[in-house]
């Protein structure tokens, strides 16, 4: 079942948070350039990682793995999601921006949100990034101070369900001095290998 715009954008900031503070055991590993297929399209994670798999259904995946710094997390995700009949870039913008922009609460402080039309091998997408600060942030370690997390994320029309959607994102929580330098040429290389293909 697809998930709901509002469900997503929560999974979101609840994953890239909190369940990719530790690698889990036994995990299994993707191996190097091998595609992660959904119903009709497949990506490549940045080859820079070593990835786990957290889930892997048809209609949602998503993938952890650790940084270079302490507490330094990475996280792929990607999953379909509802929308209204929409037919090109600018209008899936105007519907999503009021619904993904990111509010201050108690626990996060919005520090940076854009998001542009853009189009990766045909399909007609909307290229977000957040930076968000995380005052809750799960660790390894004892440290007490702040984390920032990075999302860049293409929300993308499916190419034949015309009321259907598809997220990917690439996002790195690290603290405010640190952070991996190269996290948005890895996002879009990792944009740039995501192909449509019926059936697939």
């Amino acid at each position: 079942m697809y998930r709901y715009l509002q469900q997503l954008v929560l999974l979101i900031l609840t994953v890239l948070s909190s369940a990719c503070a530790m690698a889990p055991p036994g995990m299994p590993l993707v191996a190097p350039n091998e595609r992660i297929d959904m119903r009709d399209v497949s990506f490549l994670p940045p080859e820079r990682h070593s990835w786990y798999v957290v889930t892997h259904e048809p209609l949602g995946i998503e993938l952890g793995a650790m940084g270079e710094e302490q507490d330094e997390t990475l996280a792929v995700q990607a999953s379909y999601f509802e929308i209204p009949v929409i037919q090109n870039a600018e209008d899936l913008i105007a519907h999503l921006r009021p619904q993904v922009a990111p509010e201050a609460s108690e626990r996060f402080t919005p520090l940076e949100f854009t998001m542009v039309p853009a189009n990766f091998h045909g399909l007609a997408c909307a290229n977000a990034f957040f930076k968000i600060e995380d005052r809750q942030a799960q660790k390894r370690t004892s440290r007490a101070d702040p984390m920032h997390l990075r999302i860049a994320t293409l929300y993308c029309l499916h190419p034949w369900e015309k009321n259907v959607a598809l997220h990917l994102s690439y996002s790195n929580r690290h603290y405010p001095d640190e952070g991996d330098p190269d996290f948005r040429d890895d996002a879009r290389a990792m944009f740039d290998t995501l192909r449509a293909e019926p059936g697939l």
